[in-house]
Formats: C-alpha cells, structure tokens, sequence
C-alpha cells in the first residue's frame, strides 16, 4: 500500500467506526447526527479534506488502484477508471469523496445526504456481491459514474481555486507592503531634506522665506550706532590741568 492509499483506507476505517453508533443516518435524530458528526467524524472528515487538498488527481487514482484497468490498459479518462474499475476500489473514491465534503457541510439537511451516502460506500466496500452489467444496472451505474466523477472534478476545482485565492492574498500582502515602504521612504526623505535646509538658513536670513528667523549675534561695536555716538568727556578738573600746563 501507498501513503495515499494507506491514509485512505484508515480515514475510511475511523467513519465505518463512527458511522456504526447510529442505526441509519436517514432515520437517525438530529441530535445523533450532531453527536456522531461532532464526536466520531468532525476531524476525520477534515482529514479526508486534507488529503484530496494536497493529493494530485493522478496519485490520487494511481493510489486507489483506478489508474489501471484489470487487463493492463490505462482508462482514457476519469468516467472509464471508474466504469471499469474495481467495485472496492471505486466505492473507495466515493466514500473519500464524500467524508470530505462532510468538512463543508452546514446545516443538518446537507449533513443527513452526506452521512446516507457515506454509509452507501462504506457498505459497498465490505460487500461481498460483484457489481452485475444488466442494463438496467448498466444505467444506474452511468449516472453513479457521473455525480462520482462530477464530485471528483468538483474537489480538484476548489483546490485549485483555493489555491489560487491563496496566492492572490499574497501578492496583495507584498504589494501592500512595498506600498508602505515606499510612502515611509518618501516621508522620511522629506522630513531629513527640510532639517538640512533648515541647517543652511542662516541667521538674519531674508524674511520671506522664515520670518520669524531673526541674529542673536550682535554686531561688532563698530557697527553700533549707540557706540558710535557716544562722546567722551574729561574728568580732569580745569586747574589740575592748567598746572601740568605750566610744567
């Protein structure tokens, strides 16, 4: 057995597991299918999520023995690995199938579908009776092949579309990002040019471009009016000087 099929088969076996304390899900209460979903297959259920989320439609099949048909041949498509294989292996893929879309189901109705299907596969998976080719059943079995491959194509649809979400919201997150740079560069770039600028304003710069600059040096004393003026007077009295006249 491969990982995949491994994996598969315990998820498979947990359900069978859970699915056996209700009689029958489409007889069962509303509080039986919320205890059973809840206690039993809640996680299981996520896990089978899980695996066809990470698991190529491929290896998927190749896992499950659909990738090759009972005389050797490769099907040419996903209707004819499962038309012409084996009843376990197909009923294997439904039962997946559906544990997985338990994961989504919300209300009690959708919920009620899902579990009367997964027991259908389960079921069919242990039965011991071969599928028949009458016609009749030839027919039931074309539109079981369709809703299964349709369920299939659905699976690999939403993970490739939730990987494509995924890869958007990121791309948005390194844009916002380098968005933020840019404006924080930009905002800083300004704030250091404006201080040097204001670094070279010199002081008594003209007043049309800061005027409320004003010098704080003092001119020099020969450029002061009030030193300028100031007149000097003796403080020698006249007779003092008169003698030093005399000598």
């Amino acid at each position: 057995m491969t990982g995949v099929d491994e994996r598969a088969s315990d998820l498979l076996a947990e359900a069978e597991a859970a699915l056996e304390s209700v009689p029958t899900p489409g007889n069962a209460s509303e509080d039986e299918l919320h205890e059973t979903f809840e206690d039993g297959l809640h996680e299981t259920a996520d896990d089978a999520s899980d695996l066809l989320e990470t698991t190529d439609a491929d290896e998927l099949l190749a896992a499950l023995g659909l990738a090759e048909l009972s005389d050797g041949s490769e099907p040419a498509s996903i209707p004819e690995a499962i038309v012409h294989g084996e009843r376990e292996r197909v009923a294997t893929l439904r039962a997946l199938l559906t544990l997985a879309k338990l994961a989504d189901s919300e209300d009690e109705s959708e919920r009620r579908q899902s579990l009367s299907t997964l027991q259908e596969a389960v079921d069919e998976r242990t039965a011991d009776e071969p599928r028949t080719e009458t016609e009749d059943g030839a027919e039931t079995d074309e539109g079981a092949v369709d809703d299964l491959e349709g369920e299939f194509r659905e699976t690999v649809r939403s993970t490739l579309e939730k990987f494509g979400d995924d890869v958007r919201g990121f791309r948005d997150r390194l844009e916002t990002v380098a968005s933020d740079t840019d404006d924080g560069g930009d905002d800083d770039g300004g704030g250091d040019e404006a201080s040097e600028e204001d670094d070279w304003i010199p002081s008594g710069a003209d007043s049309s471009r800061n005027p409320t600059t004003y010098s704080t040096i003092a001119p020099p004393p020969s450029e002061r009016p009030d030193v300028r003026s100031v007149t000097r007077h003796s403080t020698m009295p006249d007779r003092n000087r008169s003698s030093e006249t005399e000598n």
